[in-house]
């Protein structure tokens, strides 16, 4: 027998039926995977990081300008030497000039880099001219009349020379010599000495060796060789000797007495040796020019020979002169001008 239909029931069914239907929309929503947050935290932070970090700059940046130009590159027996040309040399005359102010104006004994801007301020042209552009008082510094590099001769035989009895052996060699007004005691001897002994080292030396006079007071003068206005090494031919020694015998004694800047100046042209003679220890040269010429000239390998020209017997040890010499393997000569021989 079939229910009765039972409208009440049937409804409450269908209400059951409903409440279940919706029951999943009542239930708690899943959370996100902590995985997720860290990784998405990570990409902002890196996307910031990225955003605001700037790189640090290389180069030149922001740094003080340095001078820029073609480098011309010499060899020498301590390593390639390289001098900046044209706007460039002037620039670093410049450099080198503020440098050195500044280190005397903050009481350091550091000085400037040696360069030839440096060799040649101040430099006193024959016939009393100064003037004219730093390049072209440079020009080819270091570079033999012929145009031979410096330590180009390493094949050439070596060459034996003395003056005042100092022994200086090599294929290159530089004097400097002082001629301040000094040098005219005692009725000229000094002077006429000094001059007798250069000419007499010059001859015994061949075509192949290579020379440069330089002579000084407040100032260097530098031999010019033929039609040569610029401070290199000359080869010793007949002709080459024949004009220097008469370029010898032409120098007076005058001025006072700067030593540095002659012994830099024979150093920037990279001998085997140098035969330095002066009459007058004081002024001594300062510390820090000492060490900078005795670093210059071990790096170069140069031999610095050092002759002292003093009155009567020595009353020392011979001072930062004798102290030049040891310091680059050099010898040391103390000479009494009392005893010296003044005929020219």
């Amino acid at each position: 027998m079939n229910r009765k239909q039972n409208p009440a029931a049937d409804s409450m069914k269908l209400g059951k039926r409903n409440w279940r239907d919706a029951m999943p929309d009542l239930e708690p929503r899943r959370r996100t995977p902590a995985w997720i947050f860290s990784t998405v935290l990570h990409v902002v932070v890196l996307v910031a990081m990225a955003w605001f970090w700037q790189p640090i700059r290389k180069g030149t940046g922001e740094s003080a300008d340095r001078p820029v130009g073609i480098a011309v590159a010499s060899s020498t027996s301590g390593g390639r030497e390289y001098f900046l040309n044209e706007s460039s040399a002037n620039a670093s005359a410049a450099s080198s000039t503020s440098s050195s102010n500044n280190a005397e104006a903050t009481g350091s004994s550091a000085e400037a880099p040696l360069d030839m801007g440096e060799l040649l301020n101040g430099l006193e042209n024959l016939g009393g001219d100064s003037t004219g552009d730093l390049n072209s008082k440079v020009g080819s510094s270091g570079l033999g009349e012929t145009g031979a590099e410096i330590g180009s001769s390493g094949n050439v035989p070596k060459a034996t020379t003395t003056v005042f009895g100092v022994t200086g052996t090599g294929t290159r060699f530089v004097y400097v010599f002082d001629r301040s007004d000094s040098m005219n005691g005692y009725d000229g001897k000094p002077l006429a000495a000094a001059k007798r002994e250069l000419i007499n080292s010059l001859k015994s030396l061949e075509q192949v060796h290579q020379f440069q006079i330089v002579f000084y007071n407040d100032a260097p003068t530098f031999y010019r060789g033929v039609a040569s206005n610029t401070p290199k090494m000359l080869y010793g031919d007949e002709k080459s000797k024949l004009s220097a020694s008469d370029f010898v015998r032409s120098m007076m004694a005058t001025g006072g007495t700067e030593h540095a800047n002659a012994i830099r100046m024979g150093l920037a042209m990279g001998p085997d040796v140098i035969f330095f003679l002066t009459d007058a220890s004081d002024p001594p040269m300062k510390n820090s020019q000492m060490q900078q010429i005795v670093d210059r000239a071990v790096r170069n390998g140069t031999t610095i020979h050092c002759i002292e020209f003093g009155a009567g017997a020595s009353n020392g040890s011979g001072g930062w002169i004798a102290e030049l010499a040891s310091e680059t393997s050099g010898e040391y000569r103390y000479i009494d001008v009392q005893q010296l021989d003044g005929s020219p």
